[in-house]
């Protein structure tokens, strides 16, 4: 049987924010390292959300309003990698100093 692609949708989004919580687990100060452009992962996945939410928004057009409550989820899964981001800057001094885009 075919999976409905929001299904798909969210297994991608559990997939990512597991992935990133293993790295983020792993290595806090990841989250903390700015990249030649003076950004640091948060930004990145701010400028990912932005994109995916323009693509969410067109499919969920298509779709009937019951498939609202999954990309509220799949949403909140992927608003909640940005607190997880966010969370090792708290206690990061350096990271006010760091030039930025």
């Amino acid at each position: 049987a075919k999976v409905p692609p929001e299904l798909n949708l969210m297994e991608d989004a559990l997939c990512f924010r597991d992935v990133m919580l293993i790295v983020l687990s792993a290595y806090p100060e990841a989250a903390c390292l700015v990249d030649r452009n003076g950004d640091l992962p948060v930004h990145l996945l701010g400028r990912q959300l932005w994109s995916w939410d323009r693509v969410l928004r067109k499919r969920t057009e298509l779709w009937k309003k019951s498939n609202d409550d999954v990309f509220a989820d799949i949403f909140n899964i992927l608003s909640g990698c940005i607190d997880d981001l966010l969370k090792p800057l708290l206690d990061s001094s350096a990271i006010c100093r760091a030039p930025g885009s």
